[in-house]
């Protein structure tokens, strides 16, 4: 119990930690991820969800070292972390969840077969947007091996959901071979917007 108190309050302080910041499209990403005194995380990239011309929301990946390959990305069991940032307010909260869930089905290859083991643990992270979405709202998954996704909203902690296979199925939403939104994919490899 008191582990997870410190973890929880290590992991609630490390995120507000501002390093240098990164400008895309006219905002602020920060260019590293803290996760303790021997682990530093580096922005490899960023995505941007839009809608008629309109930035939705970004998505930040921070990795160990930089890669361009979503597979061994997903595949890799070190840390590492995403943010998805809110950029523009008021999406309706069943419209978010609903395209997360989708995502889900995405990145599992839309086969109910591969679904089947993370969905329980899926729907659990998806119980945890609860409210319509305010402009600069974020979440935090963070993968630790051995522990699993530490999930963060607007930097108060929600929770654990543990496995590898989770992490690829939630990293996988916008990293899978075949993701809803390609631009967003090559965003966060750093490559050139399809």
């Amino acid at each position: 119990m008191r582990n997870a108190l410190l973890l929880t309050l290590l992991f609630t302080l490390l995120l507000s930690v501002t390093a240098e910041a990164r400008r895309v499209n006219g905002y602020r990403f920060d260019e590293q991820f803290t996760v303790d005194k021997n682990t530093t995380l580096y922005l490899n990239g960023v995505g941007f969800l839009e809608k008629f011309y309109v930035d939705v929301y970004a998505n930040t990946l921070y990795l160990k070292k930089p890669s361009k390959d979503g597979d061994a990305i997903l595949d890799a069991d070190e840390p590492m972390a995403m943010r998805l940032h809110i950029l523009y307010g008021n999406i309706p909260l069943g419209e978010l969840v609903g395209g997360l869930r989708d995502g889900f089905g995405y990145s599992t290859g839309r086969d109910p077969a591969k679904l089947a083991p993370v969905k329980e643990r899926a729907e659990k992270l998806l119980s945890w947007f609860d409210r319509k979405t305010d402009e600069y709202d974020t979440a935090t998954f963070l993968y630790i091996p051995g522990q699993g996704v530490h999930v963060s909203m607007n930097n108060v902690y929600k929770g654990v959901i543990p496995g590898l296979d989770f992490k690829k199925a939630l990293f996988g939403i916008w990293l899978c071979k075949r993701p809803a939104n390609k631009p967003l994919k090559a965003g966060l490899l750093g490559l050139p917007r399809k």
